[in-house]
């Protein structure tokens, strides 16, 4: 199971960087900030740019600092 790790707004992958490396090829943390091609940044967009890029049709497991889910669509 691959985890993603998601950084709050206002911050970047680099939050989670001391983590990501530990876990190696297991752990991804996208930037959030650039997933959106729609201007400007909505949650809305946001979200869905979430939903059709990070989320493929695979269980993983997501952090949000102390939220953890499990997803899959």
């Amino acid at each position: 199971m691959e985890h993603i790790f998601l950084h709050g707004l206002g911050q970047t992958p680099k939050s989670w960087e001391a983590v990501t490396k530990k876990l190696g090829n297991k752990a991804n943390c996208p930037d959030l900030s650039a997933l959106p091609s729609e201007k400007p940044l909505t949650y809305a967009g946001l979200y869905r740019a979430f939903a059709e890029n990070v989320m493929p049709q695979r269980r993983k497991s997501i952090c949000a600092g102390c939220l953890s889910a499990v997803c899959w669509r």
